[in-house]
C-alpha cells in the first residue's frame, strides 16, 4: 500500500525530535558538570539554573529526571543537589579494571612478602568494594571477596579510606551508615570517631 507525504514522517519533524533529544542530554551533562564542581558543599536549584544559564523550571525538570535514575541525590531538608551513587557505580565500573591493573604488581609483592592475603579496596557511595585479592601464603583468611562490599569503615582497608576524606564527608557516611555500622559490629559512630581519628593521626 503506497503512503502520501502526509502520511509517512517528514525528514524535518525527524531531525527536529534529534535535536531536541540531543539538546536534552548536553542540557543534562551541563548540570552534571555544576553540581560536581559544587559537590562537597551542595548546591540549591536556584544556583545550579543561575550558572548553567538554564530556566528554573527546565532545571528542576531535568534535575528531577537525573534524581529519579540515582546519578544525582537531591536532600528534601537542606534542598540541596549532590551527584548520586549510581554515577559513581558507573564511573567505578568504567575504571574498576584500569585500576586492577595498576595495582596488580603491587599486590602481589606485598602478598609474598608479608605471607597476607591482599585486598584493593574502593570507596562507592556510602560502601567500600573490594576491586581485587591476592591470596598469601598464610593459612588465615579474611572473607571478604572481590565484589563484596560493606558499610565505609567497617574493616582496616575501608577504614583508612577516611583518612583522606573531610570532616563533612565523614560526618554525612557515618550518619548514614549509623544503623549499618552498628548491626555490622555494634559500633556507634562516636566509636567510628576515635579509630579515623587514630588512622589520621599514624597518616
Amino acid at each position: 500500500m503506497a503512503m502520501s507525504n502526509a502520511d509517512t514522517p517528514s525528514e524535518s519533524g525527524v531531525n527536529s525530535s534529534q535535536q531536541k533529544g540531543v539538546q536534552s542530554i548536553h542540557r543534562a551533562v551541563s548540570l552534571l558538570r555544576v553540581i560536581a564542581e559544587f559537590n562537597e558543599q551542595g548546591i540549591s536549584l536556584s544556583k545550579i539554573a543561575g550558572i548553567a544559564n538554564f530556566k528554573v523550571s527546565t532545571t528542576h525538570r531535568i534535575l528531577s529526571t537525573l534524581n529519579s535514575e540515582g546519578l544525582i541525590r537531591f536532600h528534601p531538608v537542606s534542598k540541596i543537589y549532590r551527584l548520586g551513587f549510581k554515577l559513581f557505580t558507573l564511573g567505578n565500573l568504567a575504571h574498576q579494571f584500569t585500576i586492577r591493573d595498576r595495582f596488580r604488581i603491587a599486590l602481589e609483592h606485598i602478598a609474598k612478602k608479608t605471607g597476607d592475603t591482599v585486598y584493593l579496596i574502593i570507596r562507592e557511595g556510602y560502601d567500600s568494594l573490594c576491586i581485587d585479592r591476592v591470596e598469601g601464603s598464610s593459612p588465615i583468611r579474611i572473607v571478604f571477596d572481590v565484589g563484596m562490599r560493606r558499610p565505609l569503615g567497617m574493616g582496616a582497608g575501608s577504614l583508612a579510606l577516611f583518612v583522606f576524606l573531610s570532616d563533612e564527608q565523614v560526618e554525612d557516611i557515618l550518619l548514614t551508615n549509623k544503623r549499618r555500622i552498628y548491626d555490622f559490629n555494634g559500633m556507634t559512630i562516636e566509636d567510628m570517631k576515635k579509630l579515623i581519628s587514630l588512622c589520621r593521626n599514624l597518616k
